[in-house]
């Protein structure tokens, strides 16, 4: 949300920022395996590094433009 933020308020537009599509899963009790790494917390990972590589793009983009 915070580089779609930056991107509207660089064209100008006043926003509110509002946090929608969480992706959360609730369990009654953990256990070993919960702590183990698996494929579906490294493709977590990857959505989370993508989204920092986008954010430093449109911030150095944006130094670079008004520099």
């Amino acid at each position: 949300m915070p580089r779609a933020q930056m991107l509207f308020e660089n064209e100008g537009l006043e926003i509110v920022p509002y946090p929608v599509d969480f992706k959360s899963v609730t369990t009654d009790s953990l256990t070993f395996m919960d702590y183990l790494p698996n494929a579906g917390s490294l493709a977590k990972t990857e959505l989370g590094f993508r989204e920092l590589m986008g954010r430093l793009f449109y911030w150095l983009k944006l130094i670079i433009n008004d520099g």
